[in-house]
């Protein structure tokens, strides 16, 4: 199927059709879901408010018993320690 022609590519993505990828509403689609991703990580992640609607943003709806769970990194520094005799 040519670009442009048919059902729209979002549509066509989720019926697990074959689509164009770098069609410019699905283009400008994964962006605006990349902007949202870095804002959702860079959210508090206390502000519960903030985050519910971002999710919201990002999936399109989402119930009122959604939860952010925020990635968690971890950074273990070791030191070398000089061993007792």
């Amino acid at each position: 199927m040519r670009p442009g022609a048919g059902p729209r590519r979002p549509t066509q993505m989720l019926a697990g059709d074959n689509y164009w990828c770098a069609d410019p509403e699905l283009v400008r689609m994964r962006a605006e879901a990349m902007v949202l991703c870095r804002e959702l990580a860079d959210a508090d992640p206390h502000d519960a408010a903030l985050n519910q609607s971002i999710v919201g943003r990002l999936f399109g709806k989402v119930g009122h018993t959604c939860m952010y769970v925020p990635a968690c990194a971890v950074v273990l520094m070791c030191a070398r320690v000089p061993a007792r005799c």
